[in-house]
């Protein structure tokens, strides 16, 4: 039974041309020939080198990585097989094969220079075909091989159509080769049908025929970006004898005699002239919201992200990070916190719900400093059915916490993980197994739930008149008239600054440079030590190393060091829960030329340590009134305004202190580290500074010009924390 009909209608339409056909070689439709013919011959010519290689059995499915500008190549070991292609972004599994618009963009079957396009809001070519040795054409029926108009079979299907389970289909294939990779059922998608022959009848329904592959056959793609991919060699196997329903008996159907193993190659290309003038894929830059008006901090994405990562004790799984979060959650609303928009204003509302999977990602063990490289990056959409935070399992007990920094603060992050760790201490005598896949947060079943009031309700943000007049002068007092007042004051009005006119300011760009200096207890200890004697805390202590490290890069220059002031102490009454939320302020520490304080270049200055220290005493009690500041400025002009003028602050730093573990817990945070974005209006330098009682980690960050200044800088700044402590 159909809708369709063979018969054809005489409506005297003028014969239809391709809606999408590349107008030009410029179109980024357009595939080089010339340049995918040589990646094509390098397999002839041995200019590519086998560095995986994997064997699919029948039946069954694999999950693989293809790194940018490596070819991989899908291989009929014995003879006909049909193969299932799922393939991913290697760091973002949103992003993935969008079988609909490749068959719009390139064509329902797909073949050589055809490329795999990705999903929106993606969409680039993933891949580009390189290879296909069966070159089937179409035969008499319309039949062609290589399928994007059907999908994976899967076991929904066969109950459907035939009550029968089967846990073996294509779709359980895929999901199973994936789990190992922090993936789920939800991220299988429309596949690629590698070697399968279907077709459209005259009644426009879809038929598959016999593969026709022969032993050693094989298709090939070029990876344009970093891939994951997965196969699933189909149990229907050749699909000579494919239907739906399977007996487990001597009778009835069997389709296993015509299943056949599929193999998996990866290749890179040893000749780097093949390469040559060849970019990575980059997504579209769609700089529309779709009709929505936003602000212009979120219009050009100006919210950056935070991360703190947690090393636990113990291994950690879905169930227990699941107990765990559901209680966090209860207790701290404000996690489920995302941004709507209503009647043209955005405001803050609670989700309905979310699971596990809307937060959590695994993946295998990496190093720290490449998540924070990776998750500096990261940016959230608002108004969206999803929290503003997410949580990267790494391994078996290391646990990457990364938010926007609209909602919480960097002490947020930390207080997150011990919220966390002292949770799982709690939910590790609970016996009684968890469904994972059940809503960690659902406003229909939770009581008690509230969106606290904004900071200014229970800080004070009030603006000192000096505070105020200060700011006034320093900020609209015209140069002529700070240069007639300089005769009567030492205080430089105009000072030589460290600026650079030559590193112009980003809205959405958050590829910082980003290195790693780990301290252990002893040397920490030896730190403190040193420290007080010299009566400045480790923030002054590393704030002044840093700045004598940075004297090549800077000179005699006038510079400016701000740091970040956790408000908590100053809450006048509680919000509920104070451990979460965005509670910062922020004091400058001005800094003359080293030359002025008696500093030696690569020296330690205890002299400019104290006045480091001073100046953050001294700043304190005023540390609010720049956020109150802020509150009598147009956020779209200030932001507009930075955008006009080159950055004044020189460093950053953001000491979120040291924690100290519980001996009597089982679980501990072994080790803490601390990441953030330098963004729009931050410094070009940034030290971010945490720690535990194992030891205390520094994350140095600098703009992506300043790559080498921060390669140098870091050098010279271990070279002075071990001459002060060796002394």
């Amino acid at each position: 039974m159909t809708s369709q009909t063979p018969v054809k209608t005489t409506r005297n339409l003028p014969k239809p041309k391709s809606a999408y056909l590349p107008t030009s070689k410029d179109s980024p439709l357009y595939a080089n020939r010339e340049f995918y013919d040589s990646v094509a011959k390098t397999h002839e010519n041995g200019k590519r080198e086998l560095v995986e290689k994997i064997t699919v059995p029948i039946r069954s499915g694999r999950a693989w990585k293809v790194p940018k500008g490596y070819v991989c190549r899908v291989v009929a070991l014995e003879g006909p097989q049909v193969g299932d292609l799922n393939i991913w972004s290697a760091h973002n599994p949103r992003e993935r094969l969008w079988a609909a618009r490749t068959r719009q963009l390139q064509s329902a079957h797909v073949s050589v220079y055809d490329r795999l396009w990705s999903n929106l809001p993606y969409l680039r070519p993933l891949c580009t075909i390189t290879g296909d040795s069966i070159a089937y054409g179409q035969d008499e029926w319309g039949g062609r091989c290589h399928d994007l108009l059907g999908t994976r079979c899967d076991p929904y299907a066969e109950k459907l159509l035939s009550g029968q389970d089967h846990d073996f289909h294509c779709h359980s294939n895929l999901t199973r080769a994936i789990l190992p990779y922090g993936l789920t059922e939800f991220d299988v998608h429309d596949v690629l049908n590698v070697f399968q022959l279907t077709g459209l009848n005259e009644n426009d329904q879809y038929f598959m025929e016999t593969c026709p592959a022969k032993k050693d056959d094989y298709f090939e793609f070029f990876a344009e970006t970093d891939l994951l991919c997965a196969l699933s060699a189909c149990p229907g196997g050749d699909l000579s004898k494919w239907d739906w329903g399977e007996s487990d008996g001597d009778s009835g159907l069997d389709m296993t005699d015509c299943c056949r193993p599929l193999g998996v190659e990866v290749y890179k290309i040893t000749d780097e002239s093949v390469l040559s003038g060849w970019k990575e894929s980059q997504p579209v830059n769609y700089k529309g919201l779709h009709g929505l008006k936003l602000s212009l901090r979120t219009l050009n994405r100006y919210s950056s992200c935070c991360q703190v990562v947690g090393d636990y004790s113990i291994e950690l799984s879905r169930e227990l990070l699941w107990k765990a979060l559901r209680s966090v959650l209860l207790n701290y609303s404000q996690l489920s916190i995302q941004v709507h928009q209503k009647d043209e204003k955005w405001e803050l509302r609670l989700l309905e719900s979310y699971v596990l999977d809307d937060v959590l990602e695994i993946r295998p063990e990496t190093e720290t400093l490449e998540l924070l490289r990776e998750f500096n990056k990261q940016t959230f959409d608002l108004g969206t059915k999803t929290p503003l935070w997410k949580l990267v399992l790494v391994g078996k007990s290391k646990l990457l916490f990364c938010f926007d920094h609209l909602l919480l603060d960097g002490m947020s992050g930390r207080n997150f993980h011990v919220l966390l760790k002292d949770s799982l201490n709690r939910v590790l005598t609970q016996t009684l197994p968890v469904d994972t896949t059940q809503p960690l947060f659902d406003t229909s079943r939770d009581s008690g739930l509230q969106i606290n009031p904004e900071p200014a309700a229970f800080i004070d943000y009030g603006i000192s008149a000096s505070v105020l007049t200060r700011t006034l002068l320093r900020e609209l007092t015209p140069k002529w008239i700070k240069s007639l007042l300089q005769r009567f004051t030492s205080v430089p009005l105009i000072p030589d600054q460290y600026v650079r006119e030559d590193i112009p300011r980003h809205t959405a760009k958050f590829d910082e440079n980003i290195d790693l200096v780990s301290l252990s207890s002893t040397e920490v200890a030896n730190l403190i030590s040193v420290a007080r004697d010299h009566s400045v805390k480790l923030t002054a202590l590393f704030a002044m190393l840093y700045h004598v490290a940075l004297y090549p890069v800077v000179g005699y220059k006038h510079t400016v060091a701000t740091v970040p002031v956790d408000l908590r102490r100053f809450m006048y009454s509680k919000p509920g829960p104070p451990e979460l939320g965005l509670f910062m302020g922020v004091l400058e520490v001005s800094l003359p030329p080293m030359e002025t304080l008696d500093v030696v270049p690569e020296d330690p200055s205890w002299n400019l340590a104290t006045a480091i220290q001073k100046q953050i005493d001294g700043g304190l009690p005023e540390s609010r009134s720049n956020i109150g500041l802020l509150r009598l400025v147009e956020n779209e002009k200030f932001l507009k305004s930075k955008l006009a003028t080159p950055r004044t602050t020189t460093m950053e730093f953001s000491n979120l202190g040291s924690y100290a573990n519980n001996k009597l817990q089982e679980v501990k945070l072994t080790r803490l580290t601390f990441s953030q974005s330098l963004g729009l209006t931050g410094a070009y330098f940034g030290v971010n500074i945490i720690g535990t009682d194992t030891g205390i980690d520094l994350v140095l960050t600098s703009l992506p010009e300043l790559k080498q200044e921060l390669m140098q800088t870091k050098t010279r700044f271990l070279s002075l924390i071990s001459e002060i402590t060796s002394k």
